[in-house]
């Protein structure tokens, strides 16, 4: 089974390296790594080609500056793979990481999540918690998803066919892995690996975790009604009836599929299920009833 591992890069030049070795050094070998350089202006170009001339699996594609979005889709659009994983060029694969969601596919699971690593500047990390299962319901009513960052995620061809292209470019020159996790979220159940298979690199250079309050109320804004496009796009996409997200049952279903279940969760279903649905007193009672006793006999139990 191919695995494209997909690596795009911006003038990271200082952590390339380590990120190409990490994934050169897999115990899985049957793969090709796509880098897309994403028109830097530092010698990250020279640091690829040298590379790509020890080792036939990669494949360097060199293009002008157009963000994350952009660079991803080249990297989609150029590989060959039966299962496809990402890598931000200042992250690291551990040696194992292939190998485990392989066997995971094998199993015919679609989407994967795994547990990462944080090196670098460990302030700017919060928990993260993996709520594995289906996600329809939180992000049909209230655009609530979860995820992983781009080097933590992977997608079986079936489900990228269904993703890619990443539309909105310009919007999505930085977070394209936003676009993915909420896509893959609603077409498909999460599969979370509770193993440290990536280590994510928190530094002065990231756009995003080092830098989260410079982004403006326009931006959130702007990010916010893109995400209900998408959401819609998909929701016909599915081609489910209406009826089926007014069903609170079906609420309670969604919800025995999570893999990890704690109080945050909890609160999050029970808030579409009492503010969001209409649906009457007495049945909103029965279907809390139900989340209760499920959530008593199963919080924060890892299955």
């Amino acid at each position: 089974m191919l695995v494209s591992v997909i690596m795009d890069n911006y003038n990271y030049r200082s952590f390339i390296k380590e990120a190409i070795e990490s994934v050169l050094n897999q115990t899985y070998t049957n793969f090709e790594l796509i880098i897309v350089d994403d028109g830097s202006s530092d010698n990250s170009k020279k640091i690829i080609e040298e590379y790509a001339k020890k080792d036939n699996r990669i494949k360097p594609i060199f293009k002008q500056n157009g963000g994350q979005a952009s660079a991803l889709n080249v990297g989609f659009n150029n590989s060959k793979g039966e299962v496809l994983t990402f890598i931000d060029s200042d992250d690291v694969f551990k040696k194992n990481k292939l190998s485990e969601i392989i066997n995971a596919y094998r199993n015919g699971y679609e989407y994967i999540i795994n547990d990462y690593e944080v090196i670098g500047n460990k302030k700017f990390y919060k928990n993260y918690f993996p709520y594995g299962g289906y996600n329809l319901f939180l992000v049909y009513y209230v655009t609530y998803f979860t995820g992983s960052s781009t080097s933590n995620i992977s997608l079986s061809r079936d489900l990228a066919n269904k993703i890619f292209p990443i539309k909105y470019e310009k919007f999505f020159k930085i977070r394209a892995d936003d676009y993915i996790v909420f896509s893959a979220g609603m077409l498909s159940n999460i599969y979370f690996i509770n193993k440290k298979l990536s280590k994510y690199r928190i530094h002065g250079e990231n756009l995003f975790a080092c830098n989260k309050d410079k982004y403006t109320y326009d931006y959130k804004y702007y990010r916010e009604i893109i995400l209900y496009k998408i959401k819609k796009e998909l929701i016909n996409k599915l081609d489910i009836d209406k009826r089926f997200f007014e069903n609170p049952y079906n609420l309670f279903l969604e919800f025995t599929t999570k893999t990890y279940i704690d109080k945050f969760i909890l609160k999050k279903y029970l808030e579409v299920l009492f503010f969001e649905m209409k649906s009457p007193i007495m049945k909103k009672i029965e279907i809390t009833k139900k989340i209760l006793t499920f959530y008593l006999n199963n919080k924060t139990v890892l299955k």
